[in-house]
C-alpha cells in the first residue's frame, strides 16, 4: 500500500518464514523505492519499524547509499577544495529516493559520514567498497529499466 500523503513509500511489508532471508524483502523495498524516485519525490518506510523491518531497510539503505556515493562521484568527478563538486546528503537523497534522514542514519552507521573542523565529508573507504560489491553479487533489487511508470499509474488511477 502506498502512502505518499503521509510521506511513506511503503506502509506495511511482511515476508512470510518460508520466504525470510531469500531477498524478497530486499526486492519489495527496492520495488518501493524506485517509483518513489519516478514519482521525484524521496520517502520512507512507515514508522516504527520492527526490529526485522529495520533490518531489511537498512541493508536495502547501505547498498543504494553506497551506490548513489560511487555514481555520484564518477558523474560529478573528485570533490575540490573549495566544496565544488561535493556530494550532499541531499544528492544521495535524490538519486535512491531515501529521505535525507535515513540517508544520514545510514552514513553515521557506516561511519561514512566524518566530521572534520569544516563540518562533515562522506569518505568512502576500501572495506565498505569490497563489502558493497559482495551485498551486491546477492542481492535481489528491482531493475528499474524493467518498469513502465506510464502504464503503472494508468492502470492505478483507472482502478
Amino acid at each position: 500500500e502506498k502512502v505518499p500523503e503521509d510521506n511513506y513509500n511503503l506502509s506495511c511489508i511482511m515476508t512470510l518464514p518460508p520466504f525470510q532471508g531469500k531477498g524478497y524483502s530486499k526486492l519489495l523495498i527496492s520495488l518501493s523505492y524506485q517509483l518513489t524516485k519516478m514519482e521525484g519525490k524521496a520517502a520512507g518506510p512507515e514508522e516504527p519499524l520492527s526490529e526485522l523491518g529495520y533490518r531489511s531497510y537498512s541493508s536495502y539503505w547501505k547498498l543504494a547509499v553506497v551506490d548513489a556515493i560511487l555514481a555520484l562521484t564518477k558523474s560529478k568527478g573528485p570533490c575540490g577544495d573549495n566544496g565544488s563538486n561535493c556530494i550532499s546528503i541531499m544528492d544521495i537523497s535524490e538519486f535512491t529516493g531515501i529521505q535525507a534522514e535515513d540517508v544520514c542514519e545510514i552514513l553515521s552507521l557506516l561511519k561514512i559520514l566524518v566530521k572534520t573542523r569544516q563540518g562533515f565529508n562522506i569518505e568512502l573507504k576500501q572495506t565498505h567498497l569490497k563489502q558493497y560489491q559482495h551485498s551486491l553479487k546477492t542481492a535481489l533489487l528491482c531493475d528499474p529499466a524493467k518498469l513502465k511508470a506510464d502504464s503503472l499509474y494508468r492502470h492505478a488511477s483507472e482502478g
